[in-house]
């Protein structure tokens, strides 16, 4: 019995001084082994405080790496710089990566630190860095525990920027490349926090706040998203030929529910986006002619969205939209419209099965310039050739002279009296033209237009303070009278906002105006 006590001890007194040797040259060579095979630009430098073997289970502490790698890919090289507090790999099951190429990795954790990727042009002087002989099958990959204290990311590549904090949970990722790629994931827990994205978009910031998703809610949700114009709007006028649109947006909050995170190797789908108090300020210069491009109507665009969506719907609420633009005749002032307590909802979204033209509806309510209330009801068909779509419009007893920010600079046209008592739309159309009825009820209007120099506004400057606004307009009317006739043939070109506006103004016209105005 001795005898087996003294072989035991004998057994673990040898055990334990291998151990003891393998610490203390295995885990400096390991640190040696990895500074020297991760350097190979004269450049490039990797530095770890210190190296720790687990061995049950099998695994790999780094502490206080500090690295910076030059990596070339085809024309590109990858400036890939940081510091990382530890990094840490357990429970590695080497028979299975051995034997059948699936990484099983018990857990991962990473520390707070640092870490900048800058891409540049690069003409690659050799290729063989990465390189194999053979084509190597991909293995699979299992990580049971994979933590990541937050880490400070940067991207940079020509004037594009990105710089965000980040931490991430994940509980069980399995990525399989049998056939395509895919993963499923148990649990996800990512947060991000006081992100800047340069030029992601040109001439735009984006940013948030913080960025949230819990995979067992399947939540996603982003605080203080804001797109902000990077230059002013009359550089940004002179910048582009062709007229467009300058936003500066800002939401309080972006919800996305029921997104299932599994499921966006095949599209994305979820039950609704809420983004509430939003403000979207929008310029545009009209001195500009539009690009000749066509513009897509939004059946069109949901259903040519590259990938497969199905959101339930779309949801804006406690939202404020201030519109202005610069006409064609810039001395009549800029052009302003405010519109609040704007509350949309667009629903579905969904493209699948429906190649041609998605069903879209509309449905919102909002006030204009503090006074108006309206509302709208629309509907774009499904799989129709030429994308129809059918409109409804209303509006509650406002004074008209309430939209002369808007009207005067854009018409010349100046409303110095008038109340309307309401308004209704009804309009369809498709791709090439809109057509239907404006019916408008008001009192006592007048108006007047701006000096011109043209002969042809010579009479029309003497409807000036109501003098011989009888001939012009059409001073009262009631739902009983003729109404308006909508008709107007669509440029290609004209977005579909503008494309339902010029609609309704040819109604509105219609109604009102006795003459064709010399706009």
């Amino acid at each position: 019995m001795k005898i087996l006590v003294r072989v035991s001890l004998i057994i673990v007194g040898i055990f334990l001084l291998l151990w003891l040797a393998f610490a203390i040259f295995a885990e400096p060579f390991i640190k040696k082994t990895i500074e020297e095979k991760l350097t190979y630009y004269q450049e490039d430098s990797v530095s770890i405080g210190a190296v720790n073997i687990q061995f049950f289970p099998i695994g790999l502490k780094l502490k206080d790496a500090h690295f910076k790698l030059h990596i070339s890919k085809d024309s590109l090289l990858i400036n890939w710089a940081g510091a990382i507090s530890y990094a840490q790999v357990g429970g590695i099951d080497w028979m299975k990566a051995w034997k059948e190429n699936i990484w099983d990795v018990k857990s991962i954790k990473i520390g707070e630190g640092a870490v900048h990727w800058k891409v540049q042009k690069y003409i690659a002087q050799d290729s063989e860095r990465f390189s194999s002989s053979g084509k190597a099958e991909s293995p699979d990959i299992i990580l049971r525990n994979t933590n990541v204290e937050l880490l400070d990311l940067k991207f940079e590549k020509d004037s594009l920027v990105i710089n965000l904090e980040t931490s991430l949970n994940l509980d069980s990722l399995s990525i399989s490349r049998k056939d395509s790629m895919q993963w499923h994931l148990a649990r996800v827990q990512l947060h991000s926090e006081d992100a800047l994205f340069e030029n992601v978009v040109p001439d735009f910031d984006l940013a948030y706040d913080a960025l949230n998703y819990d995979s067992k809610s399947n939540q996603l949700k982003i605080d203080a998203f804001i797109m902000k114009p990077r230059i002013t709007a009359e550089e940004f006028s002179k910048k582009y030929p062709f007229r467009k649109v300058q936003p500066d947006i800002y939401m309080s909050s972006i919800t996305v529910s029921d997104l299932n995170i599994n499921e966006l190797h095949n599209g994305i789908f979820a039950s609704k986006v809420v983004l509430d108090s939003c403000d979207f300020s929008i310029y545009q210069d009209l001195r500009k002619e539009r690009e000749n491009v066509r513009k897509p109507l939004p059946s069109e665009l949901v259903a040519n969205i590259p990938i497969p969506v199905n959101i339930d719907s779309l949801i804006l609420q406690r939202a404020f939209l201030h519109y202005h633009h610069t006409s064609k005749k810039p001395e009549l002032g800029q052009a302003a419209l405010e519109v609040d307590e704007l509350t949309l909802k667009v629903f579905p979204i969904n493209n699948i099965g429906h190649p041609n033209s998605a069903e879209v509806n509309i449905e919102g309510t909002a006030r204009l310039q503090k006074e108006a209330a309206v509302s709208i009801d629309a509907i774009l068909f499904a799989d129709k050739t030429h994308h129809d779509f059918e409109v409804k419009l209303s509006m509650k007893p406002t004074s008209i002279a309430a939209f002369n920010s808007i009207l005067y600079p854009t018409t010349g046209v100046k409303v110095e009296e008038g109340q309307c008592t309401g308004a209704r739309v009804h309009m369809s159309g498709n791709d090439f033209s809109i057509r239907g009825d404006l019916d408008i009820a008001y009192t006592d209007l007048k108006v007047s237009l701006a000096p011109g120099n043209k002969d042809s506004w010579k009479f029309m400057n003497k409807v000036k303070s109501g003098l011989g606004n009888w001939a012009l307009v059409n001073t009262n009317s009631t739902y009983a009278s003729d109404g308006g006739k909508i008709y107007f043939e669509r440029p290609a070109k004209e977005p579909f906002v503008n494309f339902w506006w010029k609609g309704i103004q040819s109604g509105l016209l219609d109604a009102i105006v006795k003459v064709d105005l010399p706009l």
